[in-house]
């Protein structure tokens, strides 16, 4: 499931425990979101900016598992260790407060057990469709809408209609008629053809300008507009010089994008939906405070993107 997902599923299980361990829910918090945006990096639907690169390179399900799964791996871990190190004195609790947490009433967490039910059958679908799309020749769009409509099925679709980000989707349409509009006027294939001529035709140093680009710029701006923008600017490099050339970048771009988002509250949408929910909780998360953390998780994921790209498409 995509990162924003995950966060909505663990935030009531962080608060419920951090408040039976009388402890600050933050720590736990930025970790869960330096998680939820490296692990959501591995898949296709992990991470939006993903799903947009899928859709632009012909790329599969399986392709983000093969070619992202090990790195990502090693990051998680990685980061994980450094974040320990940083808040191991903010961990401390007493074992009392420890074995309260198994006096936590579970029988209340959930409200409607068929719609559960319901809901992990049809995830289970969705998600073995994401993985089978290129063998029954589904686009992944099609597979999610499908589990949706299955879902509607059995609720009141004006129910769901009025929760449904309405804001967000405008947002999206706009974005990509500009976008669109910057193709049919030539400004994307000028980009692109400044790209080339800047890096001299190096694919080593494309791939490095494009991890480290989109890795920062993705921590001012959201990830998601970002990745709209360039992925359209790759696929003309892509059409110029060829597949071969593309493919690396194309992870360039996957990497420096979703793992970039980590360097400020604002860089993805987990990000800001943890810190709405930490404020509204009367635990806000600083901008500086959480980009503090969040500029070390990102030179440790950049660092060691870096050296995956190179081993494993460049050398």
């Amino acid at each position: 499931m995509d990162n924003v997902t995950t966060v909505i599923l663990i935030l009531p299980i962080t608060f419920a425990i951090a408040k039976k361990l009388d402890i600050n829910p933050l720590p736990y918090l930025i970790v869960e979101i330096f998680a939820s945006n490296i692990g959501g990096t591995a898949t296709l639907i992990g991470d939006p900016p993903n799903i947009i690169i899928g859709s632009a390179a012909g790329f599969s399900f399986m392709d983000f598992i093969k070619e992202l799964t090990g790195i990502v791996a090693v990051i998680l871990l990685a980061v994980v260790c450094a974040m320990y190190l940083m808040f191991r004195k903010q961990l401390v609790t007493t074992e009392e407060k420890m074995k309260s947490v198994l006096d936590i009433d579970n029988s209340k967490t959930i409200e409607d057990i068929p719609l559960m039910i319901r809901s992990l059958v049809v995830l289970s679908l969705v998600i073995l469709g994401f993985v089978l799309h290129d063998t029954i020749h589904l686009e992944t769009s099609i597979v999610a809408m499908m589990g949706a409509c299955a879902l509607l099925l059995f609720e009141k679709p004006t129910d769901i209609l009025r929760d449904v980000e309405w804001n967000a989707i405008f947002f999206f349409i706009g974005l990509f008629v500009i976008i669109g509009a910057l193709e049919a006027s030539g400004g994307i294939k000028l980009m692109a053809q400044w790209l080339i001529d800047v890096t001299q035709g190096s694919k080593t140093l494309t791939c490095s300008l494009v991890l480290w680009i989109s890795g920062i710029a993705s921590g001012i701006i959201d990830n998601i507009p970002y990745t709209a923008t360039m992925a359209p600017l790759i696929a003309e490099i892509e059409r110029e010089l060829g597949s071969a050339y593309a493919y690396p970048i194309w992870w360039s771009l996957s990497l420096g994008a979703c793992l970039g988002g980590n360097l400020t509250i604002i860089g993805a949408a987990a990000n800001v939906y943890v810190s709405e929910n930490a404020a509204n909780k009367g635990y806000p998360i600083g901008f500086l405070h959480f980009m503090k953390y969040g500029a070390i998780c990102v030179l440790i994921s950049l660092v060691l993107s870096s050296a995956y790209i190179y081993l494993r498409f460049l050398r």
